[in-house]
């Protein structure tokens, strides 16, 4: 439904962040019903929710599901981890790949913003460039 909805109106930033928050919902429901083997999903969800998401957000939701796996570990022991080593070892290494991507975002969105400043604006004056005009003027014949 969320893909529809950006391949019809060109919005992307919603349908991306209903997917993260639906992604990492899943991986929750998967690891309930399927323990460590649901829990290693985490990783590719990481990845695919900071693609998606703005870097706090996706932060937010991959400390969310590791706090889910710490909680669901501490209430009913053996059913997601078989040792306390195992669950730290999966702790420690979705922290550091959620702090990685974190700040690997920061750094692509940030680089995409140059660019697009770069794409936009006379290096001279600083003024906007005829690529923003077309943009603009495409806007003003709409209204």
């Amino acid at each position: 439904m969320s893909a529809v909805y950006a391949v019809r109106t060109g919005r992307t930033r919603g349908p991306a962040l209903v997917l993260s928050i639906l992604i990492t919902g899943a991986l929750i429901v998967v690891t309930r019903l399927l323990g460590l083997q649901g829990a290693l999903w985490l990783f590719p969800v990481i990845i695919f929710v900071f693609y998606l998401a703005p870097p706090f957000l996706a932060l937010t939701l991959t400390t969310a599901a590791l706090g889910y796996f710490v909680f669901q570990s501490w209430i009913s022991p053996g059913s997601i981890f078989e040792s306390t080593e195992q669950m730290a070892a999966v702790f420690a290494t979705g922290i550091a790949s959620g702090v990685f991507s974190y700040f690997f975002a920061l750094r692509a969105n940030r680089q995409h913003d140059r660019l697009m400043r770069w794409a936009t604006r006379d290096p001279l004056t600083g003024l906007y460039n005829r690529r923003s005009l077309e943009d603009e003027l495409k806007i003003a014949i709409a209204l």
